[in-house]
């Protein structure tokens, strides 16, 4: 019921769900310690996973699947870290629409007592990489009326985060985007202070900005005012980006 309610919130109504399997095949821990709120010895293997959830995109009515959802979380003592692994593929009314997988090892989550450590993480490894996503699949989720993902992006999305620690207590994070029409990278970090980055904190360009332009500031009082002779090229850079966020809600404090 929650998971339907926050679908529900995001334009998405949960119209089915099958395979649900949930296994625990290992779970170790210190009562005594764990009565202090001292997490250090929790040790678990736990594994989850569904077979398919159905979905109609309430903007469009489009049906949206997601399929051999799976969810992995192991870690032999928190105190020595925790791996989450997950990964499901998505489809379309009927169609292959692209998956997402993921693969982090996170460490330094506590404090010396044993408690979570305060602020976000700043130790963690792995990646995160979305591949194959049909952009259409995702224009419920831009509220951008004169965006045309398909048209103005590409078809196909391909994203990739891979997370280093650095020596500096933040987790330095390397994105990649690449499309017919869009291509980006990024250069950036997350710790206790928020989300840094530098001079290439993130670098993108757009290919085909003509048409994207034409929708934009065509009115319908004057439809034919602007007119892109050429597909156009437009490059966005940014650079020297601070953004502190709120550890408790992972959204910007407003500073």
């Amino acid at each position: 019921a929650a998971l339907a309610g926050y679908l529900a919130g995001a334009g998405i109504e949960l119209t089915g769900a099958s395979g649900l399997t949930i296994t625990l095949d290992a779970l170790a821990i210190n009562l005594e310690q764990l009565g202090k709120g001292d997490l250090s010895t929790l040790a678990m293997d736990l594994n989850a996973g569904v077979d398919r959830l159905d979905a109609v995109l309430a903007e469009t009515g489009e049906r949206v699947s997601i399929e051999n959802a799976t969810l992995g979380v192991r870690t032999p003592g928190v105190a020595r870290g925790v791996r989450v692994k997950a990964g499901n593929k998505f489809t379309l009314d009927g169609s292959p629409a692209g998956r997402i997988d993921a693969d982090l090892t996170a460490t330094d989550l506590l404090d010396p007592s044993g408690a979570p450590a305060q602020g976000l993480p700043s130790n963690v490894r792995g990646r995160i990489a979305l591949g194959g996503v049909r952009t259409a699949a995702l224009g419920a989720f831009v509220p951008l009326p004169a965006l045309d993902l398909p048209a103005d992006i590409g078809p196909v999305l391909n994203a990739e985060a891979t997370l280093t620690p650095r020596a500096d207590a933040h987790t330095g994070i390397a994105l990649t985007i690449t499309s017919e029409h869009l291509n980006g990278t990024g250069a950036l970090a997350i710790g206790a202070d928020g989300l840094t980055g530098g001079d290439d904190a993130l670098v993108l360009e757009l290919a085909r900005v003509g048409p994207l332009l034409e929708r934009v500031l065509n009115t319908p009082d004057a439809p034919g005012a602007i007119e892109a002779k050429t597909p156009g090229r437009v490059s966005l850079r940014a650079a020297n980006l601070a953004l502190p966020l709120d550890p408790a809600s992972l959204k910007t404090d407003g500073r």
